[in-house]
């Protein structure tokens, strides 16, 4: 036993001493390359690899060789050693070193699919702020070297989080927020000016994001910020043209537009060929805007970019202002499948007024049930109602009209045209003497507090005046008189008061 005690204690003693010798082994190499002598301290790395030794101080060795290739400036050598001590030792620590070191030399030779793909399998958590600052930094600049805009902005603004300079990565994150049309964070970044960009670049981002937004009165401050001399003054231009259209100062439009089609470099953009058309249609030059028309679209065409639901839009404005039915019937024909659906009300209703205001009423009767039913759940259903019911009436489809009035009053329409699709329907009913339902229409009006205020006095007593002469016919002498004495009481016009009288 005292025999067995004694081998177990020298074991354990030249075990701990080999331990301590490898660890001064390893002290050693460290102090090499950390001297400059690389050379040497891979002999020795090579020389301790062939030994017996823990994965632990074996992953160690791994790591300082491809350290010192480092040193040697062996760069494909040291990426063999990282990546042979990732595939022998992945879970060492040095491994996680040895990945970071591959990352920053992808980073450094320009490799940035491999930064990507390296960086997905890396664990931050243990790692230094200042590390993964870098290492998010490096990925930004790999992604967005690779068009991968949006995963950039994040791993900038994770970098910046980290402690990086904000201002060193401004003009990168506004480059790629105009990439990504990402206008709130562009305007949000930018409202003090961006450093390492010129003034007037940034006030024509922000006037682009601007218009993209529908905020249109500031799309010309931005504009006012550009000088003429500015090469980027013409397409500047080109926006505050357009957010003058859409303010309904079409006049102010034409001249900033047409310095911009002279100026801009080719090619042009077919759609500012679409915004002069919008302003010679305000001046009532047709033939100019049909012209332009043609030009946006043979551009259009050139450069592979779909104009096609505009241009229809801006045609049915033409044919409509020239009051050519036949014209405007053929456009809407033939462009109907290019119009968005948002849109087909709009071209569907200019077509219904123009054809009212022509006074062609058989047409509008003859208006398709599909078209009708896509105007009935627009803005424009009162207005197409009131257009339906006037043709109907004109071309004695009372009938037909009738039905349009029970239709519409079920809608959640209100005001106005409401009350007098009621008024209306009741007058229908009386003149074929069916007093219940007339009793109904009139019964609904009354209640409404607001119905003087939105008929005028005038229709509003002549309403009421109805609904008492209902109520006689219907022999609710008592409940007509109990209407009467109110009224008689007001200030009524002489006719009023004399039919009360009867």
């Amino acid at each position: 036993m005292k025999k067995l005690f004694t081998i177990c204690l020298l074991t354990l003693i030249c075990l701990s001493s080999a331990g301590a010798d490898e660890e001064a082994q390893y002290n050693a190499v460290v102090s090499l390359y950390n001297a400059g002598q690389w050379e040497a301290a891979i002999k020795i790395i090579t020389e301790r690899e062939k030994q017996n030794m823990p994965d632990n101080m074996r992953a160690k060795y791994a790591y300082a060789k491809g350290l010192a290739y480092e040193k040697g400036n062996k760069i494909k050598e040291a990426q063999a050693a990282y990546e042979h001590l990732i595939v022998t030792h992945p879970n060492a620590p040095e491994s996680d070193n040895a990945r970071i070191a591959l990352i920053y030399n992808d980073y450094s030779t320009g490799q940035h699919e491999s930064v990507i793909k390296r960086s997905a399998n890396l664990k931050t958590a243990a790692l230094s702020t200042a590390q993964q600052c870098d290492l998010a930094l490096m990925l930004a600049e790999s992604q967005n070297a690779t068009g991968q805009l949006k995963e950039a902005l994040d791993n900038y603004s994770k970098a910046i989080k980290l402690g990086f300079n904000k201002d060193a990565l401004a003009s990168k994150m506004f480059a790629a927020y105009i990439k990504l049309g990402k206008h709130n964070e562009l305007i949000a970044s930018s409202n003090n000016g961006v450093p390492g960009v010129q003034p007037d670049l940034v006030a024509l981002a922000r006037a682009e994001s601007f218009l993209a937004l529908k905020q249109m009165p500031r799309v010309l401050d931005e504009f006012k910020k550009i000088p003429e001399s500015s090469a980027n003054y013409p397409r500047a231009a080109f926006a505050a043209a357009q957010a003058l259209v859409s303010l309904n100062r079409t006049e102010e439009a034409e001249k900033p537009l047409e310095l911009a089609l002279q100026k801009l470099p080719p090619p042009i953009p077919p759609e500012a060929y679409l915004v002069l058309a919008e302003c010679q249609i305000a001046g009532k030059r047709f033939d100019d805007a049909e012209k332009s028309i043609a030009k946006a679209l043979g551009e259009a065409k050139k450069l592979g970019h779909n104009i096609d639901a505009n241009a229809a839009m801006l045609r049915i404005r033409v044919a409509k202002d020239k009051g050519d039915m036949t014209a405007l019937a053929r456009i809407l024909k033939d462009t109907r499948q290019t119009i968005p659906q948002d849109k087909l009300p709009d071209a569907l209703y200019s077509l219904l007024f123009a054809l009212h205001q022509s006074g062609d009423h058989k047409s509008v009767c003859n208006f398709p049930p599909e078209d009708i039913a896509t105007l009935k759940n627009s803005r424009f259903a009162g207005d197409a109602f009131s257009i339906f019911y006037e043709s109907l009436e004109k071309t004695g489809a009372n009938e037909k009209a009738r039905e349009l009035l029970e239709d519409f009053v079920k809608t959640d329409q209100s005001g106005e045209r409401l009350y007098k699709a009621r008024i209306r329907l009741a007058r229908y009913y009386s003149d074929q003497k069916e007093w219940m339902k007339a009793e109904d229409q009139y019964a609904w009006l009354l209640q409404k507090r607001d119905l003087t205020n939105v008929l005028g006095k005038e229709l509003a007593d002549e309403t009421r005046y109805n609904a008492i002469v209902v109520k006689h016919s219907l022999n609710k002498a008592d409940e007509a008189l109990a209407m009467a004495e109110p009224m008689l009481k007001e200030n009524l016009t002489p006719e009023t008061r004399a039919a009360l009288l009867c």
